[in-house]
């Protein structure tokens, strides 16, 4: 069925019959959003009209970035509530205000990924609300600061926070002692005292804002 219909067909899903777009939609899907073809449009169509009743618990990855942003504009928590309950991954690189702290803990508990580099309505109180087995997050210029360190997931490896400026050194000791990539790029206030607190697993460190650190904390790297 699939390979015959034109991309417009799926513009306005609301006109299809229930049949009709059981049909269309794989019961096997394991993936939204990854190439051009018939499922993205389809995928563009849930988004529009907030519509997931269809999409199987078999999907375990969502990836908006190959939609337009006036399609993510439209999320709201009652989306994020909606999302297959086994998602894994959630990669949304346009989400910028309408993920908000609630929503945070209305996602799939499942999830391990999710990467949302725009966001920027986060703060300390949504931290605790993650899923609790996370391993990636990426949040954009977030109001975030030194306490929400110790709320992250215990299972974070990957924490992007290129633009949350408040965190200090105070923050360090508290992360993660999994984290293998540490991306607090904007963040002024971390000095020497802060490096020998990183996490020992750790491979990959971005500090690029700080004028604090010295030559001295070289050997506790």
């Amino acid at each position: 069925v699939q390979d015959h219909i034109p991309p417009s067909f799926f513009r306005h899903p609301e006109c299809l019959p229930m049949e009709l777009r059981s049909l269309i939609i794989p019961r096997y899907l394991s993936s939204l959003g990854d190439s051009w073809n018939i499922l993205n449009w389809l995928a563009r169509a849930l988004v529009d009209t907030q519509d997931l009743t269809l999409v199987p618990d078999t999907v375990t990855r969502i990836n908006t970035g190959g939609l337009y942003d006036s399609y993510l504009t439209r999320w709201t928590s009652s989306f994020f509530g909606k999302l297959p309950r086994n998602l894994k991954s959630l990669n949304a690189p346009q989400i910028s205000d309408s993920l908000l702290n609630n929503d945070l803990g209305l996602l799939p508990r499942s999830l391990e990924v999710l990467r949302a580099p725009l966001a920027n309505q986060i703060t300390n109180d949504g931290i605790p609300l993650l899923p609790p087995n996370l391993n990636v997050l990426e949040l954009g210029p977030c109001n975030l600061s030194d306490s929400c360190a110790k709320h992250m997931p215990p299972t974070l490896t990957i924490l992007i926070l290129p633009k949350c400026y408040r965190f200090s050194s105070a923050a360090i000791p508290l992360l993660p002692r999994g984290l293998v990539v540490l991306d607090l790029a904007w963040a002024k206030e971390i000095d020497d005292s802060a490096i020998p607190h990183l996490p020992r697993s750790l491979t990959d460190l971005r500090l690029t804002a700080t004028n604090s650190l010295s030559d001295a904390c070289l050997p506790h790297f």
